[in-house]
């Protein structure tokens, strides 16, 4: 309830109607304010707003930060996490670690955990899926697929696909 002598800050627009009473009207772009507060009091409000507004920005804007310094620093140090995410292109595999690169001069002997299971002389770049077998290096792997009847050759689970492996 509004007493005589009450003072009162408006900010809209101000229109005179028929019968002489004013009416503070809201104005379509800016909104409309009538208080018993100061000037002052209204301006202190919206500068807390505003400041606290300012501090979820920069906690956001630090969290941004803070991800995008973590996926550099992860993607330049583990070449694989890019791979395995969709981004071969930015870390090629070396040459002779394709599955098609030509057999280096100087015969290098494989571990006999990752040697082919079929031909037993070259490293296994390949999983069989769905039984996760892995064991197949690239020429061995083409004359599996190019079989009619595909079966792993440890558990004789049908073949579904062939996934590539990186050794690191």
């Amino acid at each position: 309830m509004l007493l005589i002598n009450d003072s009162l800050i408006g900010i809209g627009k101000l229109i005179k109607n028929s019968n002489g009473v004013w009416h503070l009207t809201v104005h379509e772009k800016y909104g409309g304010i009538l208080t018993r507060l100061s000037k002052q009091d209204i301006i202190r409000s919206y500068d807390t707003d505003v400041t606290a507004f300012k501090i979820i920005f920069s906690v956001f804007s630090l969290l941004a930060v803070g991800t995008f310094a973590y996926l550099v620093y992860k993607g330049t140090r583990d070449p694989d996490y890019l791979r395995a995410n969709g981004h071969p292109e930015q870390h090629p595999v070396p040459q002779d670690l394709r599955p098609n690169a030509p057999p280096s001069e100087e015969p290098t002997s494989v571990p006999e955990h990752l040697s082919c299971i079929i031909c037993l002389t070259d490293k296994s770049h390949y999983i069989m899926q769905p039984c996760g077998h892995i064991g197949l290096c690239a020429e061995c792997c083409n004359s599996l697929q190019n079989q009619n009847q595909k079966q792993c050759p440890i558990c004789r689970q049908d073949i579904q696909s062939f996934q590539r492996v990186y050794h690191s």
